[in-house]
């Protein structure tokens, strides 16, 4: 299965999670992270970096209300 798709779902429940008030963190040891270097999230088109790892994306989407 393609390593960005298994990603999106591992990154989905942290997430949800995080959303909802928990105190949650994903580590680059994580099974879909560790031949990871990076993971950012951009806007496309376009490419501008929204989140430069996924606990910044975590903050990006509770910044703009995304429930």
């Amino acid at each position: 299965m393609k390593t960005s798709i298994v990603q999106i779902a591992a990154l989905t429940p942290y997430g949800n999670a995080y959303l909802q008030g928990q105190s949650v963190s994903f580590e680059f040891t994580h099974s879909t992270a560790k031949s990871c270097k990076e993971i950012n999230f951009i806007e496309w088109p376009g490419a501008d970096t929204l989140a430069k790892n996924p606990d910044e994306w975590f903050d990006f989407l509770k910044e703009n209300k995304v429930e």
